[in-house]
């Protein structure tokens, strides 16, 4: 019988008649060894994780059962038994990858203080090896489906970090944008971000988020992006954010537009023609006019 991918099936592979009550399955140990001298040691294959190895097998059954004209329920009944014994089987073969699993995902830990679920799986391992590790103290979970190291130095801006790892289409705005500028005293408990008008709402329940929608040339323009921790962090620069606080002044308040607007010609990181220019964009000149002709 020829193999999917070319050549004869072993003929020790399975040991079965054409009856429907008769199916017996002997271990595949002999196939298992010849894929693992197939892979060479260090290839880009030698980590593959048991589970799509046991999906490869899988289709070789699915193959022979076929071609032998195995009834529905023989066929069932012999996947479940092989999936079985290469599970066994695979397990005790990648004992020993385990240890090289961890470190990667500990060294990935230390180059970047929060990650998601998706990038640590990315690095071969699966969901329930990372719940091994959390189980294990190896690593610790920090909101949904986000990770780090137990003990691990906090960032400044550790959730601002987290809500831009779990909200990557949003912009961090308004009072999170004046903290992320250190132009203002005021410390929110909620992360500020700005998504478009036609944007799915973000269902993040370990973070406090605060949405607000903002849409045309007010979405787009001025963003900026910065990397910190191996996040990227996409925020509204302080002369947007200033003009962006003008307008939610019924939101944050008045007194906060206006320090903010203080802080930022004092400390010269912004200049009147870029207020300016985003006032005219976020439709508020008339409304800074009288504040910005005082000040500046």
């Amino acid at each position: 019988m020829r193999h999917p991918r070319g050549g004869n099936l072993p003929a020790t592979h399975f040991a079965g008649s054409n009856s429907r009550n008769s199916v017996r399955l002997r271990s595949p140990t002999p196939l298992l060894e010849q894929s693992s001298r197939a892979v060479a040691p260090g290839s880009s294959t030698a980590h593959r994780p048991a589970h799509a190895r046991v999906t490869r097998l899988a289709t070789e059954l699915s193959f022979y059962a076929q071609n032998t004209r195995f009834s529905a329920q023989a066929f069932q009944l012999t996947k479940r038994r092989y999936l079985c014994t290469i599970t066994d089987e695979m397990s005790t073969h990648d004992q020993d990858n385990n240890g090289s699993k961890s470190e990667r995902v500990v060294a990935a830990l230390r180059d970047t203080s929060v990650m998601r679920s998706r990038d640590l799986m990315a690095l071969g391992v699966s969901r329930e090896y990372l719940r091994k590790l959390r189980d294990r103290g190896t690593i610790e979970r920090v909101g949904r489906g986000l990770y780090q190291l137990p003990g691990a130095e906090a960032s400044p801006r550790q959730t601002m970090l987290e809500a831009c790892r779990r909200v990557p289409h949003g912009v961090i705005a308004l009072l999170s944008a004046l903290r992320f500028h250190d132009v203002t005293t005021q410390a929110p408990f909620e992360v500020w971000m700005a998504i478009d008008p036609k944007a799915r709402q973000p269902r993040v329940e370990s973070l406090p988020l605060r949405i607000v929608r903002f849409s045309g040339a007010a979405f787009r323009e001025g963003i900026e992006e910065h990397v910190e921790d191996g996040v990227t962090i996409r925020v509204y620069g302080l002369a947007k954010t200033v003009a962006d606080c003008f307008k939610y002044r019924n939101k944050i308040g008045l007194d906060v537009a206006l320090e903010a607007l203080r802080e930022a010609l004092r400390s010269r990181k912004v200049s009147v023609d870029e207020l300016w220019h985003f006032a005219a964009v976020c439709r508020v000149s008339k409304v800074m006019r009288p504040y910005l002709e005082s000040l500046s």
